[in-house]
């Protein structure tokens, strides 16, 4: 009897910890004004920081139209980092200002975009993002390389370095 109260209890506190939050106050914590790892409006750029937030037609318009095109045409007049993540991921958030530092020095030669996996899962879908954060890399010729988990701000250079700005 009091091992079945127990487990009857445990299950209540899971399911009440597990649904807590509506879905109106959860949307609310998404919005970049609130939150430097949201994309509620996925169009705007996030002056302040120099990184930019993509939604699907965003990026259709200023990286690739995936929908559209069967082979990878990149659209950007520089290369481009994009941080697909989501806000209650960890490591995306240890990833978010290694990101904003990095577009703040390397602004004018690499542009900067986030793209929120929970709210864009069309465009999470297209480009196979199983595990976040995935930085993808796409250089101005050639298709572009994708990253899984977060890095050293150091590894992100070398990684811009080696495959952006092809200094090796």
């Amino acid at each position: 009897m009091k091992i079945g109260f127990l487990t009857l209890s445990a299950v209540i506190f899971l399911l009440l910890a597990a649904c807590s939050g509506s879905p109106k106050e959860k949307k609310s914590k998404s919005n970049p004004a609130n939150n430097e790892q949201s994309g509620e409006d996925n169009s705007n750029s996030n002056s302040k920081s120099g990184v930019e937030y993509l939604n699907t037609q965003s990026f259709i318009d200023k990286v690739f139209d995936f929908r559209n095109e069967p082979e990878w045409k990149f659209k950007g007049s520089i290369p481009v980092v994009i941080d697909f993540y989501a806000d209650w991921c960890g490591p995306c958030k240890r990833v978010a200002p290694i990101m904003v530092e990095l577009s703040g020095e390397l602004k004018g030669k690499v542009q900067f975009y986030k793209v929120n996996t929970d709210m864009e899962q069309e465009l999470a879908n297209a480009f196979g993002i199983q595990s976040i954060p995935s930085i993808m890399f796409c250089p101005m010729q050639g298709k572009p390389t994708m990253t899984v988990g977060a890095y050293p701000k150091d590894e992100y250079v070398r990684m811009i370095n080696e495959l952006l700005l092809n200094n090796k």
